[in-house]
């Protein structure tokens, strides 16, 4: 019994790190009900938050980059590296989130397209774009 012990507690520290969010995870409130969650090192995504029961999912991984006002939210989102040493910022994809009407506009492969859906929906005043990593100032871990 007394070499099966410091197994078992072994084997329930090991699973207890399994579940629930990592040290490194965290949370990013956005306007209007709307999330960006780091799930793990190679996933950052935006959604809709539906209360504690998950996220609905509407820019998937890896948003490398976000601006955002009271009302829009702009996203830079790049493929999902294999770990999480081997992001490629070079090349992102543009959204445009209105998170009062939930109308998503992308992907733009050009900035200059992005900024032009901007202008044609009168958007001014979004800050400037902030990167996901390291993590946004005002993330909440856990």
């Amino acid at each position: 019994m007394r070499k099966i012990l410091p197994l078992l507690l072994c084997l329930a520290l090991l699973s207890a790190c399994a579940i629930g969010p990592g040290a490194s995870d965290w949370r990013y409130v956005l306007p209007n009900g709307y999330e960006m969650w780091r799930v793990n090192g190679c996933s950052i995504v935006i959604g809709y938050s539906q209360d504690d029961s998950g996220l609905e999912e509407r820019i998937g991984a890896y948003v490398c980059a976000f601006c955002a006002d009271e009302r829009y939210v702009g996203a830079q989102q790049v493929t999902p590296p294999e770990t999480s040493d081997a992001l490629d910022t070079s090349a992102p994809r543009y959204y445009l989130l209105d998170t009062q009407e939930g109308q998503l506009y992308g992907p733009y492969a050009q900035e200059s397209e992005y900024l032009a859906q901007c202008a044609a929906l009168g958007i001014q005043g979004l800050n400037d774009w902030v990167a996901t990593r390291p993590s946004p100032d005002g993330a909440i871990y856990g």
